[in-house]
Order: structure tokens, then sequence, then C-alpha cells
């Protein structure tokens, strides 16, 4: 049992892991003028609202 518990948690590290990574490759693919400076209070700011 804890096997299978321990393979799911990594399944779901993994998943996790490749949906960052491309997440982070698309955003830095982007053109350098659609980059826009953000302090902290703007960030949490924009992430209480998703």
């Amino acid at each position: 049992m804890c096997d299978l518990i321990r393979r799911d948690k990594e399944r779901l590290e993994a998943e996790r892991f490749e949906r960052l990574k491309a997440e982070l490759t698309q955003a830095f693919d982007g053109p350098e003028a659609s980059f826009t400076a953000l302090d902290a209070d703007a960030v949490i700011a924009r992430n209480r609202r998703n």
C-alpha cells in the first residue's frame, strides 16, 4: 500500500513539474517587449484574483 501511495505521489509531482516547465518555456519564448516589471505587491494582488 505504501508503495502505491509513493508512486502516485511521484506521478503527481512529475505531472506538476512538466506543467511548470511548459508554462516557463512558453513565458520565456515570448518577446522581450511583452514582459512587465512587477513589484511584490502587484504579484500578490494578481495571485489573489486568480
